[in-house]
């Protein structure tokens, strides 16, 4: 696979302009660590320039932004719902401001009304942040029938 000139081998460049939402959020979270944490990760090994600060109030404007509470960030993941877990996902991928989301069935929830909420929260962001998504084929079959535009 290549990406911006990068080989199979994705240089720390290559991780901070694509990041992946996995299928099973749970799966994909340290249940070790905290929201908070979780979300830091990213930005730590990314971002190394931001100082803690900088670090927090990225990670708590994007929590936010998915729908997550105020005390969310002080949580462990399994403390969550499947729906909520999903958000701290997208929240993940997203706190380092990827050029490029890869969702792998991001709404593989059981609930519909969950799966509406994600696919029109990924709607919102896609537009406010104006990036392009990427997403697997059963996915691709409900955001055909979403009244949002891909792109």
């Amino acid at each position: 696979m290549r990406w911006a000139g990068c080989g199979v081998r994705w240089p720390v460049a290559a991780r901070r302009e694509v990041q992946i939402v996995f299928q099973d959020p749970f799966a994909s979270l340290n249940p070790r660590l905290r929201v908070a944490e979780l979300l830091e990760e990213g930005l730590e090994a990314l971002h190394t320039q931001l100082a803690a600060a900088q670090r927090r109030e990225r990670v708590e404007n994007l929590a936010e932004r998915v729908g997550l509470d105020g005390d969310a960030l002080q949580r462990f993941p399994d403390e969550f719902s499947g729906g909520q877990r999903q958000r701290i996902a997208i929240a993940r991928a997203l706190v380092v401001q990827p050029k490029l989301l890869v969702c792998d069935e991001p709404t593989s929830a059981p609930d519909v009304s969950v799966q509406a909420q994600i696919l029109n929260m990924l709607c919102e962001l896609q537009r406010e942040l104006g990036w392009p998504t990427c997403s697997s084929r059963t996915t691709s079959a409900s955001l055909s029938t979403s009244p949002m535009r891909w792109r």
